[in-house]
């Protein structure tokens, strides 16, 4: 049994990584620090610290030189009285760590008198200072002891304001191309010390795989005794690819402990050789009926840094009847012929609920590359909520607050239309607050089934930084749907750009049940900023081609001007001339918004009529004049973003919706294309899902900050060469509040696959980034909070075994139905990383193994199967497994199985070097949730050494072990 338990703890163990800490503790200096006694000619007084709240109300009631030299609100600072007990001696004092100031007051023998004092600069060491005050007009000799050791280095502390890098080249966010053959880094960095001046100043440049260089340690001077002092570094010869590298600025004691640090980082682009996105594609697919829309389109974005894209094929490995459920769409080659996309459709028609896999080839005339598809599908079996859009963002100025509302629509399937019963709330923190829809541009109130509006909360603590939360949305009978939302709270100092909303515009003209072309009226572009005082914002029309058939009000049609603020919104009217437009029939054009600096685009596009008239002067035609007509024949396709204007700024870590049309150079829209984005900041690639109806949507979290970032959006259909639109923008650093989900990074934790399916009952490993505040083990009975961090599948709080930053081990509640999706929402410290949606198969096992692939496995005294005591034909053993489904009777998520055994429905198939083996048992752990323990007999004749084997169970299969196995015959 102690064996099952030590599988156990590695289990949640290994599954973990130990966050570096720093030494530094909360405060700047160690508690009690300037602790002592004070000596006077009256009596030695003893000196303690005072909580910040009380020193500071003490101090500011204290003479005016006293409160003057304690250090302002803005410093780390600490407090301290001392009490006599014969002559009532009161010393209260401050301290920024290098200076002690503070009053003395002497009530004796009738006679009140006192005087403020300020210390000189404090040596490094424990010691004493000496300083002269005046009391009753005299003055008197007073001395300070400090508590017994030396000043500790944990003196210095890890603020995010200890370090900081002024500026450095290249600059925050700049692109590097990995041809330079010696790109240099140089800035300064400016840091704070307090009561110490042995440290060292050292700045690493670093990437995802280690350290790259690292400049001398050179001491770190302070330029004086109270304040901040500046570093110059340099540094040069980054070598390795890597999608960004990162500049790291640390304070080390003499002893090599990290005292303080600050990073900031640059992307990498373009790196050299064959980038794939995705690498892997891993499909969960659920549709409301069978057959799902026929086709559907995933894709491929090759790119070959190094060589010409050409003589590009691909093809799908697994063909045949049963086999070409994929099939190979586009294959389209960029003009610049080192970029490249493939379309894939899935045709769901042909499928039944299952999982499957296959493999696309890719190949051209410099390399070679495989894809491996994974697809699991099922059909709902009931409704779910659909809003629109699926995540929020919004923006504001520390103190400014934002006028800036959305509206978001709630439906069934996906259907939008409106439904009865339907419910919103938010889930803590109260960043921002709903009510009934109203007209984006004139406020005007719509009707409550069309949805609801989110804007910020005025309410809420508006200072500087991220956060997040979600809102989740339920109806009658349906599964509930959650809508991130991120909120980045900007310094009052920061020019934070117009927020506007459409991003793109759709004009179309139409013939009228006479006949006559009807031309599309007018719309408006939304403009809101943080501001309490106007911003004027211009709007300017930019055609691609032609004359300038776009006009802007209020202006002069070339020209307009809106004013915005935190409580105004703006408004530009934009319309098309449509007897300028381009003799093709069809045209795309930008308006460009200028405010102050900044530039933000909202493409336009124009499909229709042509439409010419003669000798009417100019004027539209007086009906039943003859006209000259151009009809529209589709010929391309046509990509429209809505959310994401260009020249956006979005925070990194926030929650960023892509909203895409894809239609026709005519205007229709088209419903079976494949839509992916792809950045250029080095986060992964994006498939965007569709409705059917030509609408793609995804929520993109930013996790790179990069100054200059394009996003592009990739479409491909049947019967249409493909189309791509680029959208220019900037991420912004983030405090790393907000925590993220890496791209397939929920697994199971005994078979890490990225996207493996996953089933009720499992013990699962999340990875990411800022998931909890430090690494722990939890002990039973198992918390659904730890660190800061908890999970919540399906409604269900899940419990959580183990946690760091960068991993949670937690388990998939077994209460959940398998043929099911459920949304997964992880949160710490109140912040919500972007919701997951999980499909959950019937069973899906993974085996406990080495790092190796050598299956841990039990002989029947306990000890563990290995090369030294390895197991024989014949001999029953005992393997750990999770994922293996549904048992008699069910034990709830978080709870061991009762003593008598918790079996599970079915026996799993277990074959060694092929040959089957007898399953004696398959039961829970009662030692741990989540775990099971299967025994089975060694199949007989089986050749020794590292025989291979696998487990299935429902048809599933998990992940190939090798079992170390004695040579002979069976027992």
């Amino acid at each position: 049994m102690e064996s099952a338990r030590r599988v156990s703890a590695r289990l949640l163990l290994a599954a973990c990584i130990i966050a570096p800490a720093l030494s530094a503790a909360d405060s700047v200096f160690a508690d009690n620090a300037f602790t002592g006694r004070w000596d006077t000619q009256f009596e030695p007084v003893t000196f303690t610290q005072l909580k910040e709240s009380e020193g500071a109300a003490l101090m500011n009631s204290m003479k005016a030189g006293a409160t003057a030299a304690c250090p302002t609100e803005a410093e780390k600072r600490e407090f301290y009285k001392g009490v006599g007990s014969r002559t009532s001696i009161l010393i209260y004092a401050c301290t920024n760590g290098n200076r002690i100031a503070g009053v003395l007051t002497n009530v004796s023998e009738g006679l009140t008198s006192a005087a403020d004092f300020a210390s000189d600069a404090i040596a490094e060491k424990a010691g004493a200072f000496n300083t002269t005050i005046s009391i009753g007009g005299l003055n008197q000799r007073v001395s300070f002891t400090y508590a017994d050791s030396p000043l500790l280095p944990t003196l210095v502390y890890a603020q995010p304001d200890a370090i900081s890098f002024l500026s450095s080249v290249p600059r925050r966010g700049t692109a590097l191309r990995q041809g330079d053959p010696n790109p240099a880094f140089s800035g300064v960095v400016r840091f704070k010390l307090y009561r110490t001046k042995a440290a060292t100043m050292v700045v690493t440049l670093e990437d995802s795989a280690g350290v790259l260089r690292e400049s001398a340690a050179v001491p770190a001077v302070l330029s004086d005794d109270v304040r901040d002092s500046g570093y110059l570094f340099e540094l040069y010869g980054y070598q390795r690819t890597a999608t960004y590298v990162s500049l790291r600025a640390e304070l080390r004691s003499a002893a090599g402990v990290v005292l303080a640090r600050s990073s900031t980082t640059y992307a990498v682009y373009p790196p050299r050789g064959v980038v794939i996105a995705p690498e892997a594609i891993a499909l969960n697919k659920i549709f409301p009926f069978p057959g799902g829309f026929g086709y559907v389109g995933e894709a491929v974005s090759v790119t070959d840094f190094d060589n010409p894209i050409e003589g590009l094929t691909a093809r799908a490995e697994q063909t045949g009847p049963g086999k070409d459920w994929l099939e190979i769409g586009d294959v389209f080659v960029y003009p610049d012929k080192h970029r490249a996309f493939v379309a894939l459709r899935v045709r769901y028609s042909l499928l039944a609920s299952g999982l499957y896999w296959n493999r696309v080839v890719l190949r051209w005339g410099a390399g070679e590359r495989v894809v491996p598809v994974t697809l699991q599908y099922a059909v709902r079996r009931r409704n779910w909520v659909g809003t629109a859009p699926e995540a929020l963002s919004f923006s504001a100025r520390e103190g400014e607050g934002s006028n800036e509302s959305v509206n978001v629509k709630v439906g069934l399937n996906w259907q939008l239309s409106p439904v009865a019963g339907w419910n919103a709330v938010q889930l803590p923190p109260s960043l921002v607050e709903m009510g009934p829809p109203v007209d984006l541009q004139t406020g005007t109130p719509l009707a409550p089934d069309q949805g609801f509006s989110v804007k910020l909360n005025p309410l809420y603590s508006m200072t500087a930084g991220s956060r997040s939360t979600v809102l989740r949305v339920t109806a009658p009978d349906a599964e509930a749907v959650a809508v991130p939302v991120s909120t980045r709270i900007s310094p009052v100092n920061e020019e934070l750009p117009p927020k506007v909303f459409p991003a793109s515009l759709g004009f179309r003209q139409t013939r009228g049940a006479d006949g006559q072309v009807v031309n599309a009226p007018a719309q408006l572009i939304r403009v809101d900023c943080s501001s309490r005082a106007p911003i004027l914002v211009t709007a300017r029309p930019v055609p691609y081609v032609g004359t300038n058939w776009l006009r802007v009000s209020p202006g002069d049609g070339d020209n307009a001007i809106t004013a915005c603020s935190s409580t105004q919104t703006g408004a530009i009217a934009v319309s098309i001339d449509p007897l300028a437009v381009p003799a093709q029939g069809s045209a795309a054009g930008q308006i460009n918004l200028y405010s102050g600096s900044r530039i933000i685009a909202v493409r336009v596009d124009y499909s229709g009529f042509r439409i010419t008239v003669s000798g009417n002067g100019g004027k539209p035609p007086a009906a039943g004049a003859k006209r000259a007509e151009d009809a529209c024949v589709p010929s391309a396709l046509r990509v429209s973003e809505s959310e994401l204007p260009g020249g956006f700024s979005v925070q990194a870590r926030g929650f960023v919706p892509l909203a895409v049309k894809v239609s026709d150079d005519c205007g229709n829209p088209v419903g079976g294309a494949s839509v992916a984005a792809s950045f250029s900041n080095g986060d992964s690639s994006l498939q965007l899902q569709g409705d059917g109806q030509g609408n793609f949507t995804a929520t993109w979290q930013p996790l790179i900050p990069f100054e200059k970032t394009t996003v592009t959006l990739q479409a491909a259909a049947e019967a249409m060469p493909a189309a791509s639109l680029d959208i220019e923008g900037e991420i912004v650093p983030a405090d790393d509040a907000i925590p993220s989900i890496d791209l397939n990074g929920i697994l199971n934790a005994l078979n890490p696959q990225p996207g493996a399916p996953l089933s009720p009952g499992m013990i699962v490993e999340i990875r990411g980034q800022n998931l909890a505040a430090k690494e722990a083990v939890a002990e039973e009975p198992w918390p659904t909070s730890l660190e800061g961090a908890q999970v919540e599948i399906g409604g269900v709080a899940a419990p959580i075994f183990a946690v760091s930053p960068t991993r949670i081990v937690t388990q998939i509640p077994s209460e959940l139905q398998p043929g099911e999706s459920y949304q997964l929402l992880l949160s710490f410290a109140e912040n919500f990383a972007k919701p997951e949606t999980l499909l959950l198969g019937a069973a899906e096992p993974g085996l406990a193994a080495s790092a190796d692939g050598r299956l841990t496995a039990q002989h029947g005294d306990g000890e563990l199967v290995s090369a030294a005591n390895p197991a024989r034909p014949g001999e029953v053993l005992k393997l750990f497994a999770t994922g293996l489904g549904a048992t008699d009777p069910p034990v709830p998520a978080g709870r061991r199985a009762a003593a008598a055994a918790v079996r599970t429905r079915a026996l799993p198939r277990i074959s060694v070097d092929g040959a089957p083996a007898e399953v004696l048992s398959s039961c829970l752990s009662a030692e741990k949730p989540g775990i099971y323990e299967v025994l089975f007999r060694v199949p007989g004749g089986v050749r020794g050494g590292a025989a291979e084997l696998r487990l299935e169970q429902n048809g599933a299969a998990g992940n190939a072990v090798r079992l170390m196995v004695a040579a002979g015959t069976s027992n």
